[in-house]
């Protein structure tokens, strides 16, 4: 396997720089800092360049409506709220790989329309999206990018038993 053309065990420092993580159970932030300040930190982190990091960090606050709280210390912040900071965390570094667990658990129905816009937005460039969720009627995975592979038990399950799942969910295959 290769992430961006980089062996992960030659090169871990390479692949880390290409993912983006952002988990529903995200608690690294520091409370007594603001969300701009937690983003400034962890694009250091990551090691965006200074150069870009006032821009890029705006940007995330706006994908992720969080423009109006960037000043709001993160101890202050719901659980959606703080949801949305750690996918902001993950874009901020604008990683070729998203791995996605969960990501609109705890938001709104206006949020996560805007999530999933933003999110198929980034398929467009070609970002690699890996999505951990339950299937939803309200955003089915095979509706985010051009491509959908569900796993069940670890492994891929082939185009005739995906269709039968997407069914029994309510779903259907759409381009």
């Amino acid at each position: 396997m290769r992430v961006g053309g980089f062996d992960p065990r030659r090169d871990a420092g390479e692949v880390r720089r290409q993912v983006g993580i952002a988990v529903a159970a995200e608690r690294s932030f520091f409370p007594r800092l603001s969300a701009r300040e937690n983003l400034e930190f962890f694009a250091a982190l990551d090691e965006v360049p200074r150069a870009e990091r006032t821009q890029r960090i705006e940007e995330v606050l706006r994908d992720t409506g969080l423009e109006e709280k960037a000043d709001t210390l993160v101890m202050k912040f719901s659980s959606g709220m703080y949801q949305r900071l750690g996918i902001a965390r993950a874009l901020v570094k604008r990683p070729s790989v998203l791995l996605l667990d969960e990501p609109t658990r705890s938001l709104d129905a206006a949020t996560t329309a805007h999530f999933w816009t933003t999110i198929r937005a980034l398929a467009l460039q070609q970002t690699t999206i890996l999505l951990a969720t339950i299937t939803s009627r309200k955003q089915p995975p095979s509706r985010i990018g051009s491509s959908c592979c569900i796993v069940a038990n670890c492994s891929p399950i082939d185009q005739w038993e995906r269709a039968k799942t997407l069914t029994r969910c309510g779903l259907s295959i759409s381009a």
